[in-house]
């Protein structure tokens, strides 16, 4: 008597993901990658975004001002609130002296922060106001060289100040201002997304292709069925 033998081949174990010999297959494999690396890529997007907005650059307001004119930017990273001299990266201002004529222009290269109280931002307007004490912002080269500055050296209920500009200590352009007092103007402003948004939108995605991932499936187990 002969013996026939018949070789069975694997088939997919409805429902689970796995063949019989215990291969994944290769649909579900291809699932998991996919949520695998959506959630990585969740962790990214949101790691590096402490809800803070990036560079901001401030025009400098443009009061009536004796003497010449005074023009520029002035650059913060981005921070809101209370100012420090670390938060401002980056100026370029223009001083225009009618006479004796003459002109300068004060960048980080050549100047720094002397001085920096109760100078304020938001994502729209740079600020200095006059609280319990004297507040200013100066900016100047060393040596007692070309500067500019915004200060309130009295406190309230005094709250005139001088904005000024000029050469070896004595101003040379200036104007009265009026706490509080906007030094300057976002130029543009644009912020970094919430964490909480970032995540959304991952698990947006992630719920959008399991969804069609699903849907792929049981179409095929229907025709199967068929």
């Amino acid at each position: 008597m002969s013996t026939a033998h018949v070789t069975l081949s694997p088939r997919h174990t409805p429902f689970t993901g796995w063949t019989r010999r215990g291969y994944p297959q290769p649909g579900a494999w291809f699932a998991r990658r996919i949520v695998g690396t959506l959630i990585l890529l969740s962790g990214t997007a949101i790691a590096p975004s402490a809800a803070k907005a990036d560079m901001i650059t401030y025009n400098l307001s443009t009061p009536t001002l004796t003497g010449g004119s005074i023009s520029g930017t002035i650059t913060t990273g981005g921070e809101t609130g209370p100012l420090s001299s670390g938060d401002i990266s980056s100026w370029d201002i223009t001083v225009n002296i009618s006479s004796p004529s003459s002109s300068f222009t004060l960048t980080p290269t050549d100047s720094s922060i002397l001085e920096i109280s109760q100078v304020s931002a938001t994502l729209s307007q740079l600020m200095i106001t006059q609280a319990s004490t004297p507040a200013g912002l100066v900016i100047s080269e060393p040596s007692n060289g070309p500067f500019v500055n915004w200060t309130f050296p009295s406190t309230p209920p005094t709250t005139e100040g001088g904005y000024a500009a000029g050469l070896n200590g004595t101003a040379a352009v200036s104007a009265s201002i009026t706490s509080p007092y906007t030094i300057g103007t976002a130029q543009t402003s644009s912020a970094v997304p919430e964490p909480s948004t970032a995540i959304g939108a991952v698990f947006g995605a992630v719920a959008f292709i399991a969804y069609g991932w699903s849907r792929h499936r049981r179409e095929q187990r229907q025709q199967g069925a068929a």
